[in-house]
């Protein structure tokens, strides 16, 4: 799942909070939500990773043989 998908399950769980009345349930799909969105916080981070890995490879394959130096 990327990040885009975990914070789609976070609003779904906050939508079936605010149709429920009593206030542990609420209070469940509330803490719900705050699990999704930590889901997609991690993703986020995960994919940041991943490009800076895959932008640092594609500069390394543009350096001349030997780094450059002499």
């Amino acid at each position: 799942m990327d990040a885009e998908e975990y914070r789609r399950k976070a609003r779904y769980f906050l939508a079936i909070a605010h149709q429920l009345t009593r206030p542990e349930d609420r209070a469940a799909m509330v803490e719900m939500a705050a699990l999704w969105m930590q889901r997609a916080e991690e993703a986020e981070q995960r994919e940041r990773i991943v490009r800076q890995r895959e932008t640092e490879v594609r500069q390394r394959e543009k350096e001349p043989e030997g780094g450059g130096r002499s």
